[in-house]
């Protein structure tokens, strides 16, 4: 190809980009469906489609870890079923065993049941691959419904606490109470005020019916059932990567969820569901370039120039985060935040991080659940390295066990 052939197709590519929607070809203008993705996006080096990834990992263990209970944490997020299995000694934990099984979003099954039927079946397979005995289970719940809320309530005692709880809840939930199941935890009391700070976790009572179906069709007994924002604090909290003093904003983009949860040491804690979220960004590719859901996935996952290709659903996510941040500054009376933190199976989404840093004039990191890990394979690192920000929420559940 000559030189002027190459500037005239790359000018065509980056017509598509800006949202033309089609690819001239010289002759006759044809519809991107359909298309290698090569040809569309050249510089990204793309093949389709994208190719959904099974990984399933088990470390033979040390002589000792053969003995105790292991403990397992297991995420069932809307396009990854994630399991992280790990053996505690001495305050470390030893990962034992992980696995990611990626399914689809049940739009792109023929019906609800060959969806369900494909989750069981993961759930299945990371579950048998521990391998290591005696096991507790942690799972958790998630979805735009979850809501965790910190509560200023009276000095009170614990019978009267769990009464006015459910009163207190019914102010702050947009759905009928009576359709949720509460839990609560005492963060701490001020004798001086006569107030305490409560922990406010509620989520449908239809959504933890269906994971214990799950649980229950397996034969798998769940020893606690977290839900997923406190899972994700929990484990950036334990990593030790939280900075004394600092008001820490953290961004936990899935596929059809993100939660922005605001944290500081001294019982500060906030979370709220951001209605952009992973999902987003591929049926924004999808429309914009005519392609199909695996072949949107696959450039949202490999090409360099995605950012201008999502100027819409990164607007509107930003525009919620800046409004979430002036209502809890407003709120809470909170002058600065210190830096954001992203996880989550979109947190490596190329010049994601650059864009918020740029966009919200804050510091931006990817958070790294590993360090929580005593991992004794090298291979097993390289191995979970590119999936970590997937694994936050199994590993914060695991962290928990006692």
């Amino acid at each position: 190809m000559g030189k002027e052939s190459e500037i005239a197709a790359g000018r065509r590519m980056l017509n598509v980009i800006r949202n033309d929607g089609h690819l001239e070809t010289g002759a006759k203008d044809k519809p991107a469906e359909g298309r290698e993705l090569s040809e569309i996006y050249k510089k990204s080096g793309n093949t389709p489609p994208y190719q959904q990834q099974s990984i399933l990992y088990k470390l033979p263990p040390p002589g000792w870890l053969h003995f105790g209970r292991t403990y397992i944490g297991l995420d069932e997020g809307t396009y990854a079923i994630k399991m992280v299995g790990v053996k505690k000694r001495g305050g470390i934990y030893n990962l034992l065993s992980f696995a990611l099984i990626e399914t689809l979003p049940v739009a792109q099954y023929e019906n609800k049941n060959a969806h369900a039927a494909q989750v069981l079946e993961g759930i299945k397979r990371a579950i048998s691959n521990n391998g290591h005995g005696r096991s507790k289970i942690y799972t958790a719940i998630g979805g735009p419904r979850v809501m965790v809320r910190r509560l200023s309530m009276p000095q009170m005692s614990p019978k009267e606490l769990e009464s006015s709880v459910k009163w207190e809840a019914r102010k702050y939930m947009p759905y009928n109470a009576d359709e949720m199941e509460l839990d609560y935890q005492i963060l701490s009391g001020n004798p001086q005020t006569a107030k305490m700070d409560v922990l406010l976790a509620a989520a449908p009572r239809e959504l933890i019916k269906r994971k214990l179906d799950i649980m229950q069709q397996l034969q798998i007994h769940s020893t606690a059932t977290d839900v997923n924002p406190l899972a994700v604090i929990n484990a950036f909290i334990l990593s030790g990567e939280y900075r004394a003093g600092e008001r820490v904003i953290i961004l936990d983009i899935g596929s059809a969820t993100a939660y922005l949860n605001i944290y500081r040491e001294g019982g500060e804690y906030f979370v709220r569901n951001i209605p952009i979220a992973g999902e987003h960004f591929t049926r924004e590719i999808m429309q914009k370039l005519k392609l199909d859901y695996l072949r949107a996935e696959s450039i949202k996952r490999e090409a360099e120039e995605i950012i201008p290709l999502l100027a819409d659903p990164l607007r509107a996510m930003v525009m919620e985060i800046r409004r979430t941040l002036t209502f809890y500054r407003n709120q809470a009376g909170a002058n600065d935040f210190d830096r954001l933190v992203v996880t989550g199976g979109n947190a490596y989404l190329k010049g994601f991080t650059n864009y918020l840093q740029n966009e919200l004039k804050i510091e931006v990191n990817i958070f790294d659940p590993l360090s929580l890990l005593h991992i004794n394979d090298p291979e097993a690192v390289k191995l979970l390295q590119p999936f970590a920000s997937q694994l936050t929420t199994a590993i914060g559940l695991v962290v928990r066990g006692k």
